[in-house]
């Protein structure tokens, strides 16, 4: 729903653009406005697109480590499960990741590694001595 209305408010700009008769500084306006529309939108749906490839991992569907945007974005989900004390949740992301980094599937279990090693670089770890 939020993206027909960022759609609508879009074409409602360019509308405006095209048929008024506006000076340069009007337009300039008028054009950042949409870019920061656009932005916005394409923010609401890369959230979107993550918290689905994240509710199909939890599914246990290991194919979305083969997807980019999955694997850049996973590791901060895991960290905020991990602040938020989400019943388990950060615990069951990286258990699920251990068990691709160890399954049959060459190229999941690459991204599953990488995956990992994302994480590893938000956790600090403790050193005992």
């Amino acid at each position: 729903m939020g993206n027909l209305s960022v759609r609508i408010q879009v074409f409602s700009f360019f509308v405006h653009f095209i048929v008024m008769d506006i000076d340069q500084t009007q337009k300039e306006e008028a054009l950042r406005k949409v870019k920061e529309l656009m932005a916005e939108g394409e923010r609401q749906r890369a959230q979107v697109r993550l918290s689905r490839q994240v509710e199909e991992f939890e599914r246990g569907n290991g194919s979305v480590l083969l997807q980019d945007e999955f694997v850049r974005n996973v590791s901060q989900v895991i960290v905020d499960a991990s602040r938020d004390g989400s019943d388990g949740r950060a615990e069951t992301f990286l258990e699920k990741l251990d068990q691709h980094a160890c399954g049959e599937d060459g190229k999941i279990r690459e991204r599953a590694v990488m995956t990992l090693s994302f994480c590893l670089a938000l956790f600090p770890l403790s050193v005992e001595k």
